[in-house]
């Protein structure tokens, strides 16, 4: 129950975070650094791994940060549920 308490609390911090000026600043350039990175990808000469790679790397880690934020937000309304889910019993 404890865990799941704490998950709820870090989904509404992330959800706080993802719309306060600092986390929309931050979601909002890693999307657009992750497709400037894709756009990049699409024309970048096919032999020159180095490039490839690091503009991979790149879109990767814009996509992941993304990612933690919209599960820490997702596992947080689940947490939140449950809890609520629980009061009815």
């Amino acid at each position: 129950m404890k865990d799941t308490i704490e998950i709820a609390g870090m989904g509404r911090q992330m959800s706080e975070f993802k719309n306060s000026n600092v986390g929309s600043y931050l979601y909002a350039r890693a999307e657009q650094d992750e497709i400037n990175a894709l756009r990049e990808l699409a024309t970048v000469d096919p032999t020159d791994t180095e490039t490839i790679y690091k503009l991979q790397l790149k879109a990767a880690v814009r996509k992941h940060f993304i990612e933690y934020v919209e599960e820490a937000i997702i596992a947080g309304k689940n947490a939140e549920f449950s809890l609520d889910s629980a009061k009815d019993f």
